[in-house]
């Protein structure tokens, strides 16, 4: 997923990564998830 809504020559200091939808264990006992890879690149 691509965003361009930011400023050009603007510094950030925050990333947000919002989880949607969370699968349930197997057993049932709670919640899991897995990231893998996240990449920020600016210009």
């Amino acid at each position: 997923m691509t965003f361009n809504g930011f400023e050009p020559g603007q510094k950030y200091q925050y990333l947000l990564f919002w989880v949607t939808e969370l699968p349930r264990k197997d057993d049932g006992s709670g919640w899991k998830i897995g990231v893998q890879e996240i990449t920020v690149q600016g210009s």
